[in-house]
């Protein structure tokens, strides 16, 4: 067992204060000079979160993703979404084409993208493109998986632009739009074979008539649709799997040909994180994004976790399918939230190979201490769960004493 009077002391010299969770409020030099030793010379950067649903954990994201735009200088931003529908995020946020508040309303995603909290981030992040020039401005990705429907729209989208003679590939693009789920994997397997020659062959006739950026997403779309195809055919208890090593993919696709220097991304503490999860947690197990890009990567990829100490948070309740907002229990004694919830600071943040170097630190983190877990769905009530952890799945910990739910757009309670 944890010891239950972890070392308040030692940790309270080892962290920084980052000042709160406000986006709006200036990251001091000292704690800038702490985020900086931790991640300003990697190229991918994972933002993780306790909870889809921790409304101060959004709002101190924001704030992080902040100081890299404006102290650091990236320019690529990447949410766990799928990479075409984030396309629409993208024309909003670097043209200002749409209203984005709508878009996250009507569009067919996952509920925690669908809050008052990303609106505000991607309103940010217009203003700041502002009268930028095209190479300055913050562009937006998504690194999760792509469904049929939405590749065949993308190809479709793209073969019209180009006004590309492939009969055979638009019978199977409407094919792969369709309601058939068979006939779908099989079109969607015939395209993975035949687009990429077809890109070989046309590539330099087709990238002269769109731009470079059009030109890469179009050729991203065999592999997008070979994620899709894997996870529409795989066994329930390999979807984890299959869908993290996807995002590694993906991560990294953001980083290589679509051109970006570097990028932040914004996953659950479970994806960003090094390691493999094995407990079976809502049927999932398998390697994680993490541990697939810093076995890729090396010290290029870096995680960072973000702990929660207590409040409520949203939630989907996994009978009815409606909102649920659950509260966050008293954290057990001697584990990390309950340490982190007394050292009386706000926003702690910290490197995690520094709370190593520390031995009454090192010797508590390597006793039995644990961390939250939340899972977006929450089932008999409950949706959190506490998992072994020295904190060595992240090199930067930055903690938030308490929430309250995200603002949802538009859920009905």
């Amino acid at each position: 067992m944890a010891d239950p009077s972890p070392p308040i002391a030692e940790l309270r010299d080892a962290v920084v204060p980052l000042g709160g969770t406000d986006p709006e409020t200036p990251i001091n030099a000292a704690a800038a000079d702490g985020l900086r030793d931790v991640f300003a010379d990697a190229s991918l950067v994972g933002l993780g979160e306790t909870s889809h649903g921790a409304r101060s954990q959004f709002r101190l994201k924001r704030r992080l993703i902040r100081f890299s735009v404006e102290e650091l200088g990236v320019r690529a931003f990447a949410l766990e979404v799928d990479p075409n529908w984030a396309r629409q995020v993208d024309a909003y946020v670097a043209d200002g084409a749409g209203d984005i508040g709508e878009q996250l309303v009507e569009a067919r995603i996952s509920w925690p993208w669908k809050t008052a909290e990303l609106v505000d981030l991607f309103e940010w992040m217009r203003a700041f493109n502002e009268d930028r020039s095209a190479d300055d401005r913050i562009r937006v990705y998504g690194f999760d998986t792509t469904s049929f429907g939405r590749a065949a729209d993308a190809l479709s989208t793209f073969f019209d632009a180009v006004d590309a003679d492939a009969p055979g590939v638009r019978d199977r693009l409407a094919t792969l739009a369709g309601d058939d789920d068979g006939a779908a994997v099989a079109a969607s397997e015939w395209l993975v074979d035949t687009l990429p020659p077809l890109f070989e062959d046309h590539g330099d006739e087709w990238a002269a008539r769109c731009s470079g950026r059009e030109f890469a997403f179009a050729r991203r779309q065999p592999a997008l649709l070979a994620q899709a195809g894997d996870l529409a055919t795989a066994d329930a208890e390999d979807r984890f799997a299959l869908r993290d090593e996807a995002m590694a993919a993906n991560a990294s696709w953001i980083v290589g040909d679509a051109g970006a220097d570097r990028a932040v991304l914004w996953g659950h503490n479970v994806h960003v994180a090094r390691g493999e999860l094995s407990d079976g947690m809502l049927g999932f197990s398998g390697r994680t994004m993490g541990d697939r890009l810093a076995a890729s990567r090396g010290d290029d990829y870096v995680p960072i976790g973000i702990g929660l100490g207590s409040g409520e948070y949203l939630a989907m309740d996994a009978e009815t399918m409606g909102p649920a907002t659950p509260t966050v229990p008293e954290p057990p004694a001697g584990s990390i939230p309950d340490a982190f919830s007394r050292l009386d600071v706000a926003a702690p943040f910290v490197s995690t190979a520094a709370l190593h170097e520390r031995a009454p630190i090192a010797d508590w983190l390597a006793a039995d201490t644990r961390r939250h877990r939340i899972s977006g769905m929450v089932e008999d009530g409950e949706s959190l769960t506490y998992v072994a952890s020295d904190l060595s799945e992240f090199d930067g910990f930055a903690f938030v004493g308490t929430t309250g739910p995200t603002r949802h757009l538009g859920l009905d309670g």
